[in-house]
């Protein structure tokens, strides 16, 4: 990622003052209004020492869509939602995992770590819940349901023996007994992503519904 100051602008000008000059004088090289940003602006830049490169040490992960939504905002902030939005609560989930341990929940034979919970929410000891899941306010886990890599949002309710994985399930949903809600990675240009699924505020799903990779509206019961 490459960050700049309005003076960039500033840079811009001289570069193609520059390149309309050589091209004035030297008939060889075809005149146009054309700029790389790496050969004719950067690489003047940085012999004039005015790039700076900052290394970081934490992850690092693109976003390609700019809808946020609030999950846990003293844990996990603001999320970014759809594809990258379940891999980036991963990504914090392991960060505090590492680093603040005390605010998930601590692993037990019905948790997987890392996984967040808000102190609201209802588990049945048999779900299983786990890795990467971040579940919000009043949220009620059923017996024997199974969640991973998947984000739960207030006051939505998985019953007994639903499957929820790779997936964001908004605000206020059902899921039925046996339903299963699930994305599955798929190649992309830029290499794999996970196509999530991602239910809107209020869907209800009925009993042994299979929702694949597809995003449901608000407000939708089937």
């Amino acid at each position: 990622m490459i960050v700049f100051d309005r003076s960039l602008f500033d840079e811009i000008k001289v570069a193609m003052d520059d390149k309309l000059s050589r091209a004035a004088e030297d008939p060889l090289i075809k005149q146009d209004e054309n700029l790389q940003l790496e050969q004719d602006v950067i690489v003047p830049l940085a012999a004039s020492r005015k790039v700076y490169v900052f290394e970081t040490t934490d992850f690092w992960r693109q976003m390609k869509t700019a809808a946020y939504v609030p999950l846990t905002p003293s844990l996990l902030g603001y999320v970014l939602i759809y594809r990258s939005a379940v891999t980036a609560s991963s990504l914090y989930l392991s960060r505090y995992h590492r680093t603040a341990p005390d605010l998930l929940c601590k692993s037990n034979l019905s948790i997987i770590q890392p996984c967040y919970i808000d102190p609201s929410a209802t588990i049945a000891p048999t779900a299983k819940i786990g890795p990467n899941v971040a579940i919000g306010p009043f949220v009620n886990i059923g017996e024997g349901v199974r969640v991973k890599d998947a984000i739960i949002m207030e006051g939505s309710t998985l019953e007994r023996h639903a499957c929820v994985i790779n997936s964001i399930v908004g605000d206020n949903c059902s899921i039925g007994p046996w339903a299963r809600v699930d994305g599955v990675p798929e190649p992309e240009k830029d290499g794999k992503e996970i196509s999530v699924t991602v239910l809107a505020t209020e869907v209800t799903l009925a009993a042994e519904t299979l929702v694949r990779s597809c995003i449901v509206l608000p407000n939708v019961s089937s």
